[in-house]
């Protein structure tokens, strides 16, 4: 058979087919699961021969596309940064990266009446909210890595 057949692709096709192969090779050439029998000539392999696509993406070619996105689609931040810079950063997000003693003092000094009180909470609040923000960006973080482990493993 002399044409020219990405193996991979070819024998992605066929397995998706629920046909139990070894392998190919680039000139079409399809191998039982003994490794030895040829069997490109069988009906339902030569179909899918026949209707071989060279610009057929394998799964592992989409699932490969799909982690570069994401990596593209990163806070500039988490795509740039050290470990050292984004500890700093996300330390830095949250409530200015106060202390608990200053916390403690900052509440113990300031929060006199209901007024300050309110004040006090909502600047709480807000670091609360700046902490699921940066909960959510970590969980993304994770599932980037997981799915690139699980690409290039």
């Amino acid at each position: 058979m002399a044409i020219d057949i990405n193996p991979i692709i070819l024998t992605e096709q066929i397995l998706n087919a629920r046909i139990n192969i070894s392998g190919c090779d680039s000139g079409g050439n399809v191998f039982d699961v003994d490794g030895v029998t040829q069997i490109q000539t069988r009906p339902d392999v030569a179909a899918i021969i026949a209707a071989y696509d060279p610009n057929y993406k394998t799964q592992a070619q989409i699932d490969q596309t799909a982690a570069v996105t994401n990596y593209k689609t990163m806070p500039a931040w988490a795509a740039t940064m050290n470990m050292t810079d984004a500890a700093a950063y996300i330390n830095n997000q949250i409530w200015g990266g106060v202390t608990i003693a200053q916390a403690n003092s900052y509440i113990d000094t300031t929060v006199i009446d209901l007024p300050t009180a309110r004040t006090a909470l909502k600047q709480i609040a807000a670091a609360i909210i700046d902490m699921r923000s940066l909960f959510i960006l970590t969980s993304q973080l994770l599932i980037c890595i997981r799915d690139l482990v699980i690409r290039y493993r």
